[in-house]
């Protein structure tokens, strides 16, 4: 029986439209999609900053250095922008408070960087969760069973009670 909720936050309660921000700066979508997946590849320094090891003006410094020449000024403009592309998702903050009012506690488990401290102000859904736990403030990130293992710990629920809401499969795969 399930007895609360956890959501992952981009691309669940925030959509994520950072090939069309990447776009718009370029002018370019074959760009922007290089430039995406350069920054979503395991060797990027953005998961770095997601884990907390990077914060903003390390994260832009290592991805000066990490991006080709030909993207130095979209990795100058996305790094002061890249919030923009996190708008809240249409329905959310409506679907979040249904659950509420019918008594379900609602949970948040994102990889997220220290540049979630501003989201709050954007994304109003927050504003309802029970608790948080973001990855760059305890240095670990989805999917490693352990940020999982601390979730529950810290909020004293049990896995089997617990629906996870995340878009990315190998994290729902994790958290089974």
């Amino acid at each position: 029986m399930i007895k609360q909720f956890l959501f992952d936050c981009g691309a669940v309660l925030v959509e994520l439209n950072f090939r069309q921000l990447v776009e718009e700066i370029t002018g370019s979508k074959t760009q922007a999609e290089e430039f995406i997946r350069l920054l979503w590849s395991a060797e990027s320094p953005w998961l770095r900053f997601d884990s907390g090891e990077l914060n903003t003006a390390q994260v832009r410094e290592a991805l000066r250095d990490f991006m080709p020449p030909q993207y130095r000024a979209a990795t100058e403009a996305f790094t002061h922008r890249w919030l923009e592309a996190l708008p809240p998702m249409a329905g959310m903050d409506e679907l979040v408070g249904q659950l509420k009012d019918k008594g379900y506690p609602c949970y948040l488990l994102s990889n997220f960087s220290e540049g979630f401290r501003l989201m709050p102000e954007r994304t109003p859904v927050l504003h309802k969760m029970d608790g948080m736990v973001i990855s760059y403030e305890i240095h670990m990130l989805k999917p490693d069973p352990e940020i999982f293992r601390y979730t529950l710990d810290k909020f004293g629920i049990n896995a089997e009670e617990t629906l996870f809401v995340d878009d990315n499969l190998h994290n729902v795969e994790a958290a089974r």
